[in-house]
């Protein structure tokens, strides 16, 4: 297994850390706080699933970003994966195409879809 601390900051890699994403195998993130700008077009691609531990703004800052990236090589929906509260909250305040576009209605252009899945989780339950 493979865990990959993302980098928050373009010009200090490494120095400053504000915002959270850990990369697990290339393919699965923990927290979207980084994932928009601490990966490369190609690595983004490759991720399907994040795992949204809670809705601080350190913890999905690039979200949005990163979907609005990957959306048009997407052949199927991004699983976000998290407790009802914290899909809740990114139901009402991120994707709610006033601050984000609602990636749930949006068809994929190669199909497959939607462009987000949201995925809920138990607190304390294995998935």
């Amino acid at each position: 297994m493979r865990i990959r601390l993302l980098p928050s900051s373009c010009t200090e890699p490494g120095t400053l850390q504000p915002l959270t994403t850990l990369l697990v195998n290339d393919t699965l993130a923990i927290d979207g706080g980084s994932l928009g700008l601490g990966l490369g077009p190609p690595e983004q691609r490759r991720v399907r699933s994040v795992v949204v531990t809670h809705s601080h703004a350190d913890h999905i800052a690039t979200l949005p970003v990163f979907l609005a990236e990957v959306y048009p090589f997407l052949d199927g929906p991004v699983a976000v994966h998290s407790i009802p509260e914290v899909i809740g909250a990114l139901r009402e305040h991120v994707f709610n195409d006033l601050v984000s576009p609602d990636f749930r209605g949006i068809d994929l252009p190669r199909g497959g879809g939607r462009g987000l899945r949201y995925v809920e989780i138990d607190p304390l339950v294995p998935f």
